[in-house]
């Protein structure tokens, strides 16, 4: 039987409260101490707070701490190192993806064609726009440089920006004009005369002079240097060498040899010259590859530094440096490519199938157009590296007006059409719309532009 509180006997009630009220005691949280602190207005006018402590909460990290029991499972902490190293892996795969997607669909994944995208968005429709319009020439001719076009004449060089205006010119007299360029230079003479001229990055003038004697050669390195072969009083033949500065920078004279071509390499370490001669009452051709460092100043002098090299019975036409340094020879017989130091890579015969065009790019290798056969309308297209490797063959069943090489493409002006190829000769672009071109000049971005008598026209693939 349960009984009310106010039921029970007087003592046993006293003694109930008691007990109550020890357990509301010991229910009574226990405060702490007060911290006694000063105010910072000192000790005048002192005056006291107090502040509870402040509770100190372990890290969460803490193997010893008892588990949370909230009912939310507790936060890991972020690995960030681990991410980064993720996201470093995954745009590797990603890069490595789009190259090798590259190689198998060169075609999709050109960089030069989103490269024009970018580049000529907008100005395709543009009135006027990569219509070039010059002084006709039967003479003259035509290169792509510094996103211009350099037209050579009887007059002198000048430079046309796409929009068809005039960029540069400098004016001289030259009746046979011939024209040479590099990344940095571009110059045009006159083989016979003394007239000399070049160009610069953005239509600077770098030469305008005339020169002692007459120039017979000229070449220029894709930096800057520049070298050309002189006729003067008292030698058959001289070699004047330019820095990119115009400094002179190295003379080659020779009393006792004809010079006929010349050449110099990147950083105008290396000067080659062809030089006609006889060996043996025989006539011949001789190749001297210079180091410039050793100041040579007679090609007769018998100086151990000096290669010479005998490419036997036949007029060298040009030298040109590719790419490692490589030396090319176009002559009447052969195409040569040798090393600085005189060892000869490879050698073409052109004995059956002659040369009717070449020409250099860039970028380190070299374009023959032969004829197959003596008499013919079929030509063979080959393209080859810097050691005289082949990189590209190509036979076409048709005539061949022009061909032109320009960073890592080649374009050919064929009748009624033109074709732009990459240098493994694999086709590009193409077009039906020439008008009357007869001439076509590649640019670096796989652009072309077609040749009239009076008239440029730009291609854009």
């Amino acid at each position: 039987m349960q009984l009310d509180k106010k039921e029970l006997p007087g003592s046993e009630r006293e003694e109930e409260l008691e007990s109550v009220s020890v357990h509301e005691e010991e229910k009574k949280p226990v405060l702490p101490e007060p911290v006694e602190e000063t105010d910072r207005r000192g000790d005048a006018g002192e005056k006291k707070r107090f502040r509870l402590p402040r509770k100190e909460t372990p890290a969460q990290d803490d193997p010893e701490l008892p588990e949370e029991t909230s009912g939310e499972a507790p936060r890991r902490p972020v690995n960030r190192r681990l991410i980064g190293r993720l996201v470093l892996v995954g745009a590797a795969l990603l890069l490595a993806l789009f190259i090798g997607l590259m190689f198998l669909f060169p075609e999709l994944f050109n960089l030069d064609r989103f490269v024009r995208f970018f580049r000529y968005m907008g100005l395709r429709n543009k009135a006027g726009y990569g219509v070039i319009n010059y002084e006709t020439g039967a003479d003259n001719v035509y290169y792509a440089f510094d996103g211009c076009l350099a037209v050579g004449s009887e007059s002198g060089l000048t430079l046309y920006d796409l929009e068809g205006k005039q960029k540069a010119m400098v004016q001289g007299t030259l009746s046979d004009p011939l024209v040479s360029c590099g990344d940095k230079i571009c110059a045009i003479y006159s083989p016979g005369t003394s007239y000399l001229a070049a160009f610069g990055k953005g239509g600077k003038i770098l030469l305008d002079q005339t020169v002692t004697g007459t120039i017979l050669d000229l070449d220029v390195s894709n930096d800057g240097y520049l070298c050309y072969l002189g006729s003067e009083s008292g030698y058959k033949s001289t070699a004047t060498l330019y820095s990119p500065k115009q400094e002179l920078q190295f003379r080659l004279t020779s009393r006792t040899r004809y010079l006929n071509a010349c050449a110099v390499s990147d950083g105008g370490k290396y000067l080659a010259v062809a030089s006609l001669g006889e060996e043996e009452s025989v006539f011949c051709s001789e190749i001297t590859i210079l180091r410039t460092r050793d100041r040579l100043d007679d090609l007769d002098s018998e100086d151990s530094t000096a290669v010479r090299v005998n490419l036997g019975s036949q007029v060298i036409y040009d030298l040109e440096f590719l790419s490692g340094g490589t030396l090319c020879a176009i002559g009447q017989n052969d195409v040569t490519f040798l090393s600085p130091e005189g060892k000869i890579y490879r050698q073409i015969s052109l004995e059956k199938n002659p040369l009717v065009g070449y020409d250099f790019s860039s970028k380190g290798f070299v374009v023959l157009l032969q004829r197959i056969g003596m008499a013919g309308e079929n030509y063979r297209l080959t393209t080859l590296d810097g050691s005289g490797e082949e990189l590209g063959l190509l036979d076409l069943e048709e005539k061949v007006r022009d061909v032109s090489a320009c960073g890592r493409y080649v374009a050919v002006l064929k009748e009624g059409k033109a074709v732009i190829y990459r240098r493994n000769l694999k086709k590009y672009a193409s077009t039906s719309e020439v008008g009357t071109a007869t001439r076509i000049v590649a640019r670096p971005d796989g652009t072309a532009l077609l040749v009239s008598g009076t008239q440029a026209v730009l291609y854009i693939p």
